[in-house]
């Protein structure tokens, strides 16, 4: 039978067990850091024949973000979403999350859009038709 008087150490040293238990689970989020998962498109490398496109994601644990160093706003929810116009040819977007540490991470998409697609040929002829 354990003594009287290692009762109240054993169970002071279970309290601060369960303190620091609780402590590293709340503070989980801020070890894992940022975290982005982009959603809109679901690959990341995307084919395009028309120059507008959509990009959209959540974050966590975020301070900025930045899509090619330009900053983009996210809601209360850490969801965002951006209607770009993607450049003729092959480009490389990155969407970099910040958190309040300095901590980044980074997702990139690859993009191409082929030049001269059939919607600006039908603008282009048309526009020499009227001259």
């Amino acid at each position: 039978m354990m003594r009287r008087e290692a009762l109240p150490r054993v169970f002071l040293l279970l309290l601060l067990i369960a303190l620091l238990g609780y402590g590293l689970f709340q503070s989980r989020n801020l070890i894992r850091g940022p975290v982005i998962s982009i959603e809109e498109p679901d690959t990341a490398f995307l084919s395009l024949a028309e120059p507008l496109f959509k990009i959209s994601g959540t974050t966590q644990n975020v301070s900025d973000i930045r899509l090619n160093g330009a900053s983009i706003f996210v809601d209360e929810s850490g969801s965002f979403r951006e209607a770009l116009v993607a450049p003729q040819g092959y480009t490389i977007m990155t969407v970099t999350v910040t958190d309040r540490f300095g901590r980044e991470r980074s997702q990139q998409l690859e993009i191409y859009r082929p030049y001269g697609t059939q919607k600006e040929n039908r603008h282009e002829s048309s526009t020499s038709d009227e001259s």
